[in-house]
């Protein structure tokens, strides 16, 4: 029994021994799968990472060659903006060029125009004045057609018709003038047509002409540079007081007779009633000018006499009105801003017609500092910082008034 006691002890110690052999071997295997596995699992995840890295490289090269792409049409977009910017510059400039050479022609063409017509006009009234000169008493003479043959000349009884200049057409732009006349001042005053800035019929008077010669069917220009055409047709009725020449320099209607016809009692008759008609005429405005004058002196006296601070009426001057010599203290008014869209006048002054005069700013249709002459005023208070209005509805924002005008109006236009 001890026997096999011993021999069952040492079977179940050697099964005992082999289990744990047999453990150590599963362990062993297990470590060495998880190993394995552990090993696989490194490699896939470094295979991976290198992948990731590889992609990432070639997003970076396609995204800086996209940039580069970009860059590049960037590059020769701008290169091709600035080459047609240098042409456009060269065109502008040779463009430019050419006006300026086309305005110079032009100007020479103009003033050779001018010069010319100057000693045609010198010519016409030197021989005007030599003809006036060898004249019989009381003989009628022709303004027209000085040293001009015709064969109607000789025979009596027959008129000759005036030689007219021919007329140059309107040009495109420039506004016209009919039933026009010449002022003093080298002004035309008339009725405008085809002007942006004023109404057809409107009455304009213009700043003193400084280029053209003053005759229907011409292009007269200002000293502003506005140019105007003269309607040829209101120089031919002899409605214009100044579509011929003067043989005195004077800016009176002359009287237009003709040589052509013998000198009977009738035409002698008629001559000396329209002379005296004419001399009525220059007694008439010598006698206005005197008693402007005396206006003149009788303002400026009361100027004087009134009191600083005083407020003086320009009406009834030499009236006799009790409170003619008061005077009333105000406070100064404010002046209101000129409203936009408003053209401003400066140093303006009123005119005989109720128009104004003065240098406008702000218009559209006019320069800036350019001398203007309204239509005349029907509304508004000629005071400054107020704004008028013309009959046509044009409207203006009075400034600093002349200062001879005062501000209120001026006794001598």
């Amino acid at each position: 029994a001890k026997k096999e006691a011993a021999a069952a002890e040492a079977q179940a110690k050697r099964e005992a021994e082999a289990a744990e052999a047999e453990r150590k071997r599963e362990e062993v295997k297990a470590k060495k799968e998880a190993a394995a596995a552990e090993a696989q699992a490194k490699r896939e995840a470094e295979a991976a990472e290198a992948e990731r890295k590889r992609e990432e490289v070639k997003a970076k090269k396609e995204a800086a060659a996209a940039e580069a792409q970009a860059k590049r049409k960037a590059a020769v977009a701008e290169a091709e903006r600035k080459r047609e910017e240098v042409k456009a510059k060269k065109e502008a400039a040779a463009a430019e060029a050419k006006a300026k050479r086309e305005g110079a022609a032009d100007e020479a063409g103009r003033k050779r125009e001018e010069a010319k017509a100057k000693r045609e006009a010198a010519a016409k009234a030197t021989k005007a004045e030599q003809t006036v000169k060898m004249a019989r008493p009381g003989a009628t003479i022709s303004l027209f057609g000085f040293g001009q043959k015709s064969e109607n000349s000789e025979a009596p009884g027959k008129i000759r018709k005036p030689i007219l200049p021919k007329t140059k057409p309107v040009p495109r732009g420039v506004p016209t003038i009919s039933k026009w006349r010449e002022n003093r001042d080298g002004s035309i005053s008339g009725f405008i047509s085809g002007s942006p800035a004023f109404d057809d019929g409107d009455a304009i008077t213009t700043s003193p002409i400084a280029s053209g010669e003053v005759v229907g069917g011409n292009i007269v220009q200002t000293g502003s540079g506005s140019r105007y055409y003269l309607d040829a047709a209101t120089a031919a009725s002899g409605s214009s007081l100044g579509a011929g020449f003067s043989l005195f320099g004077r800016n009176e209607e002359s009287l237009t007779t003709d040589t052509t016809k013998s000198p009977d009692k009738g035409t002698r008759k008629q001559a000396e009633e329209a002379k005296a008609q004419r001399l009525v005429e220059i007694e008439k405005k010598k006698k206005d000018l005197a008693e402007q004058a005396a206006r003149k002196t009788k303002a400026e006296q009361t100027v004087r006499a009134a009191r600083p601070g005083g407020t003086i009426s320009l009406f009834g001057f030499g009236q006799g009105d009790d409170n003619a010599n008061k005077s009333k203290v105000r406070p100064p008014s404010k002046v209101r801003p000129a409203p936009r869209g408003v053209p401003t006048i400066s140093k303006w002054r009123q005119n005989r017609d109720e128009s104004i005069s003065g240098f406008i700013s702000g218009s559209p249709a006019f320069d800036d500092g350019e001398a203007i002459t309204t239509s005349p005023i029907v509304k508004g208070e000629l005071l400054k910082g107020n704004v008028v209005q013309t009959g046509s509805g044009s409207r203006y924002y009075l400034d600093e008034p002349s200062a001879a005008s005062g501000g209120v109006f001026s006794l001598f236009g």
